[in-house]
């Protein structure tokens, strides 16, 4: 497998015209519902993908997004609602009539069939002839850059090329729709970064309609066109990477969607548009709040902590900003690029805050050191305390 971003899988694809045809199929659930016994896997689904998009659906165990892969998939069947695969209804239509590829995290390879024989199954499960069978199992190894490994049986390969033998075994008979559940889960990161791009420039190439379902909220981002954030059973939020990032519109959501800060408090005074929150140590920090905000509501802050910055080692000299608070240095991480500050505020509160690794060393940064941290008041993204209730299980 290639390791380079711009390597031999965007060449290859490139030598194959016939893969130009965009032939996803758009997916709707409307009202789908799951339950075991008294738990309900999935509670009234409502979810519309355009053909040719690639969607994750991202969340903690238990909030239903392998159950939904399932059903849109025709292993599990829904009790209520409906599945629609373009104009076709499929809610229940087995598996094998709905012409849809999956890749599993297990991939569930032949281990007595060679590369190519585990390739070509699909193809023989219906009915294409040697010919065409070989034609299109040589296209399709080409395709993930695996054409030498057609003999080889699936003890003899990597997990890399495994999970692609799987992936070309899942597309071979050019489904519309493309379920993946996990499978990059047992590799590792390195490995799994890389595998990730192949499947987006894969996604750009073939222009099936993908599905994706991951509890790695980085993996999420870095693939998907839109992430389908899923808590309960229930639909939390729906959007490009960048807008769930940046504008989450639950508390839940921007908890889960990459590293958060929150400072809760009470509103004491109001404007317009911004407003004065006390926390809870007696510091004052302003906000940007909504209409339902009034005086007295208790509240939270959300910040994330590349938008949180160092003014200076020495508050004494700090200059003005928009927010401002003082505090203690209690831990640092180092993490290549970039490092984690966390600081103590006072009250048993604290801020996370990542800084770039340029020109400075993390052995200059002393657990104790006084530091002052500020931002920008239309970083802070306000949510009710009660917005929150834990998430999945």
């Amino acid at each position: 497998m290639t390791s380079q971003p711009d390597g031999n899988l965007a060449r290859n694809t490139a030598a194959h015209p016939e893969t130009d045809q965009k032939i996803g199929r758009s997916i709707l659930l409307n009202g789908v519902t799951k339950t075991y016994g008294n738990f309900r896997a999935v509670d009234s689904l409502d979810l519309s993908i355009p053909e040719g998009e690639l969607v994750t659906l991202l969340g903690p165990s238990g909030s239903g997004k392998s159950t939904t892969l399932m059903m849109i998939a025709g292993f599990t069947t829904p009790d209520d609602g409906e599945i629609w695969v373009g104009d076709r209804q499929v809610t229940q239509l087995p598996a094998h009539r709905r012409g849809i590829g999956v890749v599993f995290q297990q991939y569930a390879l032949f281990p007595h069939m060679t590369v190519a024989e585990n390739v070509a199954f699909p193809l023989q499960m219906r009915g294409m002839g040697r010919s065409d069978c070989q034609d299109r199992v040589r296209r399709v190894l080409d395709l993930v850059e695996l054409p030498q490994l057609a003999d080889r049986y699936p003890t003899e390969l990597s997990g890399g090329q495994q999970q692609r033998v799987a992936f070309a075994r899942a597309i071979v008979f050019d489904p519309p729709v493309l379920l993946l559940d996990e499978p990059l889960g047992a590799l590792d990161k390195k490995l799994r970064e890389t595998l990730q791009l192949e499947i987006k420039l894969l996604h750009a190439r073939l222009g099936l309609t993908m599905i994706y379902v991951t509890h790695d909220q980085g993996e999420a981002l870095a693939i998907s066109d839109r992430v389908a954030v899923m808590n309960h059973g229930k639909l939390e939020q729906i959007g490009k990477p960048d807008t769930l990032y940046e504008e989450p519109n639950s508390r839940f959501v921007a908890d889960f969607i990459g590293d958060a800060n929150f400072l809760r408090g009470v509103i004491t005074e109001r404007g317009e548009r911004t407003a004065k929150l006390r926390l809870r140590d007696g510091a004052t920090v302003d906000v940007l709040v909504g209409d339902t905000v009034s005086e007295g509501s208790e509240i939270e802050v959300m910040l994330r902590p590349e938008r949180v910055g160092l003014v200076s080692d020495d508050i004494s000299g700090a200059s003005e900003s928009a927010n401002r608070i003082e505090g203690e240095l209690t831990d640092v991480s180092y993490i290549g690029e970039s490092s984690k500050l966390q600081i103590g505020i006072g009250d048993g509160m604290s801020l996370t805050a990542r800084v770039q690794n340029q020109g400075r060393k993390v052995a200059e940064y002393r657990i104790g050191q006084k530091l002052a941290v500020s931002w920008d008041v239309n970083d802070g993204i306000v949510f009710p305390v009660a917005d929150y209730d834990g998430g999945g299980t």
